[in-house]
């Protein structure tokens, strides 16, 4: 497990949505996160949250989390866009945010992903928002 740096347990949600948003494009972040040779960036950052110390800091995580995907541009045709929302979709099927639910259940209905290939991934998360509390 990843030991979060101390000034990840400073991080307000606004501070966590940008890092996520960051992250998820592939583009620096400080502080690091640190990230096994060949784990794939959702577990480095799923990893990241369940070693935060408090439901606190957890909650944070998650507000900033839900705060990156309601601001991320869906774009049908783009390629990195896709890879994005696969990281997030992946994301959400741990940190199941309730804000989230209705979003990406309207997100895996739409087009955006019309003519993709159905990856499993893609249809677990999706059972697994579904069965996500109201």
């Amino acid at each position: 497990m990843i030991l979060p740096s101390e000034e990840f347990l400073k991080f307000s949600a606004t501070e966590w949505r940008d890092w996520i948003a960051s992250a998820l494009r592939q583009q620096p972040v400080y502080p690091i996160c640190p990230r096994y040779r060949d784990a794939e960036l959702h577990h480095a950052i799923l990893d990241l949250y369940q070693s935060l110390p408090s439901h606190a800091h957890q909650e944070s995580f998650r507000l900033g989390f839900w705060l990156t995907t309601s601001s991320t541009p869906i774009i049908p045709d783009d390629t990195h866009c896709r890879d994005v929302f696969y990281y997030l979709l992946q994301l959400a099927a741990v940190l199941k945010p309730p804000q989230a639910r209705d979003f990406f259940r309207a997100l895996l209905k739409s087009a955006v992903f019309a003519g993709a290939t159905a990856e499993a991934s893609y249809w677990e998360c999706a059972a697994s928002m579904a069965s996500m509390p109201s």
